[in-house]
């Protein structure tokens, strides 16, 4: 189980964010910001909701009491949404993508045959097309190809 330090640190590097600038928005001392994530001291349970809000999840998430947030819980997820979507969800740690990616596809599944997702060519990783069966494993192979052609390219 992680600790509400190492939650806090992992919620805010994936906004790309520093301690300051966290601590600027939430109106705390970057000091009290720094020591929550050192583990020295715990926020309050103003701190702690409001730490919640900022960051979308549950304050039993950070408090280590549940599993994962639901990092699409905010969004309205129509048609003309996706890209949002897809942006936010390459912000969040491998391990909620993994997770992520494993649950859409089971619903995908459920709902419309076996619909997953994937890059309709090498050049163009942002387009996604419907196609057969993916595993987890294998959009993530995806993922970190299209990744790696777009840091080469």
């Amino acid at each position: 189980m992680k600790s509400m330090s190492e939650i806090l640190r992992e919620l805010r590097t994936s906004k790309s964010m520093t301690q300051s600038d966290v601590a600027k928005i939430l109106g705390l001392t970057t000091n009290a910001y720094q020591s929550y994530e050192r583990g020295t001291s715990e926020p309050g349970c103003k701190a702690l909701n409001k730490l919640a809000d900022f960051y979308g999840v549950t304050t039993d998430y950070l408090l280590g009491r549940e599993p994962l947030p639901n990092p699409f819980a905010e969004l309205n997820l129509s048609n003309d949404d996706e890209a949002a979507v897809m942006q936010k969800f390459m912000s969040l740690p491998e391990s909620f993508r993994a997770c992520a990616l494993e649950l859409l596809r089971e619903l995908g599944g459920a709902v419309k045959g076996t619909e997953s997702v994937q890059p309709t060519s090498q050049s163009e990783p942002e387009q996604i097309q419907r196609s057969d069966t993916y595993t987890c494993g294998e959009l993530e192979e995806i993922q970190k190809e299209s990744d790696y052609n777009q840091d080469a390219g």
